[in-house]
């Protein structure tokens, strides 16, 4: 039996969190918002950050409604290819 694809796996449109982790900068989070409402035509529902205990890195958790895997994989790759994201889970 072949391997469930990742479009097997969610029923879309699918709510979905997005960690992104990346070195502390003031405009970081507002970056990331951008990137994610643009790439997905659709608005972040809601933000949590937290800073590391030195401060030097911050998590964003970014939630927001996916119409499809492809969609889901765009946001994902524009969150990766910001300057100080370091990585996106």
């Amino acid at each position: 039996m072949p391997d469930p694809t990742f479009e097997d796996l969610l029923e879309f449109p699918a709510r979905m969190t997005l960690r992104v982790m990346g070195v502390a900068s003031p405009d970081l989070r507002e970056r990331c918002l951008q990137r994610a409402e643009r790439v997905s035509g659709r608005a972040v529902e809601a933000v949590e950050s937290k800073a590391s205990s030195k401060g030097n890195y911050v998590v964003h958790r970014l939630t927001l409604t996916s119409d499809s895997a492809d969609q889901l994989r765009a946001v994902y790759e524009g969150l990766r290819s910001l300057d100080g994201v370091r990585l996106v889970l």
